[in-house]
């Protein structure tokens, strides 16, 4: 009896020991703290996404790809409830540098973590040696307002109730061999107990109809692990998006799965909005990547013209004046084109004083900031482009080129008369033609023929019928339906500076004109309107988004959509006389197969 008692206080004694120990050490503790601490608003996130039915990944995923608003907290709860395990023991959570706070291009904590769902440790063992590599400095203060991180360990406490978690903040700025070596460093230090989260948002600032064209390039590129791409991708940090991919590819991971992909103004039941987010949740499995049909996105524009009033706004304003409001819609894209109506030359502008002289030339220091914005093709086959005659034609080619934007056609019909781009193994030709040097299109055709053979994809960009006017010319008709039947697969033109019909001949699309995207032409409502076209090309079929936008004082908006429906609704109703039903028109898109 002596000696159980003698074992019992033993035992208080040592229990009490401990619990002053552990008191001690837990008070000692550094914290940081999720994003809210209610319990119950994580829980309803978990519920609204079991209401959507059971879903499972085919195998236990090496990474997630999550996003960060918890205004979509449903798509992060599905993805990590399917993920969810207590063998995961070390969570390496990634997002962007938000508010590029620290000065460090790689930011991680040393803490623990407060959630609703219990404390998370931290893993400052193992943040230590990532520091000691050089590939991360410690910086606590940031992590207050970093939503990335702190909206998202709820999740993994609730999911992963077993793991650690090593944040790391990724400033946009982190070149591609930098965020290669983070990943490899997580790949080393990655066991079967271990999980690369990513917590990344797509499209931003865009109506609903264009952040979707833009994130089929952001699918595009995760299914097929295209590294190249995540430079041009709009969505919010690039570094992360590569350093995810690459510890993919070196996990075997290599097959992207989807759970859920929305966008903001579908969760708010808000489709007039002209400012979105758009979300695509997912995993990295084990496999090879993924069998799909291959697609490549051009965004096609009409008129560009950076002269006259358009240059008096950009010197008063800023080199960002006209795109500002548009200016992610140039992001996200394969191919960015347009009709550059005129060219960059060294000599002084003359329509600049005076209006009636329609001779355009734009400042060459201009063209790096349409590079940096997303441009890199323009089509120099126009009545413009010899305003300053040949040399200046050729000054305007090394001046993109030298920034990095391709060009073809001329206003001769005889020179650099296509351009060929390959992405994913889709080639797409893109051939000009000015119908006012010589209305024989010969050199077109011919064209056409030679390039049958080597591209997958021909988008023939006439410059051709009458200015002002609503409906094509018999001209035009005929010269389109020529480059159909010669073999083109779309005819995309420009030159009125209004909208014309749009034709389905033979199965094959044909834009008469898509009007103006930046003109100074504030004299008509007509000539303020234009139209962007997004260009989905697949193996089977080709699919094309219709984006109507608003000029006015020399800088493009999208409309309400009230105004965007009117375009599309008398839009339909003039493509009707030639046969073109109406109602892809009216929703914005046309399917067709090829």
């Amino acid at each position: 009896m002596k000696r159980a008692i003698i074992v019992f206080i033993s035992v208080v004694v040592v229990g009490f020991a401990w619990q002053v120990w552990h008191d001690a050490a837990n008070s000692a503790r550094s914290f940081h703290y999720s994003y809210f601490g209610e319990k119950k608003y994580f829980d309803d996130a978990y519920a609204k996404a079991s209401l959507e039915g059971p879903f499972a990944f085919s195998e236990p995923p090496a990474a997630l790809l999550v996003n960060q608003h918890l205004l979509a907290s449903h798509l992060i709860a599905k993805t990590f409830d399917a993920a969810k395990s207590n063998r995961i023991k070390t969570v390496f959570l990634l997002t962007q540098n938000n508010w590029n706070a620290g000065t460090a291009p790689i930011i991680t904590s040393l803490y623990d973590w407060k959630t609703p769902y219990g404390d998370i440790e931290g893993d400052p063992s193992q943040a230590q040696q990532f520091i000691k590599a050089g590939l991360a400095t410690e910086d606590e203060s940031i992590f207050g307002n970093e939503h990335g991180i702190t909206g998202i360990v709820s999740f993994i406490k609730k999911s992963m109730p077993n793991a650690r978690v090593i944040p790391f903040v990724i400033r946009d700025s982190v070149p591609e061999d930098q965020s290669f070596a983070l990943a490899q460093m997580l790949f080393e230090k990655s066991r079967p107990d271990t999980i690369v989260v990513a917590s990344i948002d797509m499209s931003h600032y865009l109506p609903k109809a264009e952040s979707d064209f833009h994130d089929l390039k952001v699918l595009e590129t995760l299914r097929t692990l295209d590294f190249d791409s995540t430079k041009s991708l709009d969505i919010d940090t690039p570094p992360t998006m590569r350093t995810l991919m690459k510890f993919a590819e070196l996990s075997g991971a290599e097959r992207f799965e989807l759970a859920g992909h929305e966008n903001s103004a579908d969760i708010t039941n808000g489709p007039g909005l002209l400012s979105t987010t758009s979300y695509i949740d997912g995993a990295y499995v084990k496999g090879s990547i993924a069998e799909a049909d291959p697609v490549e996105t051009v965004l096609a524009m009409g008129d560009v013209m950076l002269d006259r009033a358009v240059r008096r706004h950009i010197e008063n304003f800023g080199s960002n004046y006209p795109w500002k409001i548009v200016e992610r819609f140039f992001l996200g894209n394969d191919v960015t084109v347009a009709n550059l109506e005129g060219s960059f030359t060294s000599n002084p502008s003359v329509s600049e004083k005076d209006s009636s002289i329609l001779h355009f030339t734009f400042d060459p220091s201009y063209a790096p900031h349409l590079a940096a914005l997303g441009f890199d093709l323009f089509s120099a086959a126009n009545n413009h482009a010899f305003d300053f005659g040949k040399k200046g034609y050729e000054e305007n080619r090394s001046v993109l080129a030298a920034a990095g934007i391709d060009s073809f056609g001329s206003p001769s019909n005889d020179m650099n008369l296509s351009f060929v781009r390959t992405i994913r193994g889709i080639r797409v030709a893109f051939i000009g033609y000015h119908e006012f040097y010589s209305p024989n299109p010969k050199p077109v055709l011919d064209e056409i023929a030679r390039l049958r053979s080597q591209a997958d994809f021909i988008i023939v960009y006439p410059h051709w019928g009458v200015e002002y006017n609503l409906s094509a010319s018999d001209d035009q008709v005929k010269l389109a339906h020529g480059f159909i039947d010669a073999g083109a697969d779309a005819v995309i033109g420009s030159h009125p500076h209004v909208i014309e019909p749009i034709e389905v001949y033979k199965g094959k699309a044909i834009f008469y004109s898509l009007g103006n995207f930046l003109f100074d032409q504030d004299f008509s409502e007509r000539t303020g309107q234009g139209l962007a076209v997004g260009v989905e090309i697949r193996p089977r079929e080709v699919s094309y988004d219709l984006f109507p936008v608003l000029i006015q004082n020399s800088q493009i908006s999208f409309p309400d959509i009230a105004k965007r429906d009117a375009i599309l609704a008398d839009l339909s109703k003039r493509s009707l006389m030639l046969g073109t039903e109406s109602g892809g028109i009216l929703k914005g898109k046309i399917t067709l197969t090829r």
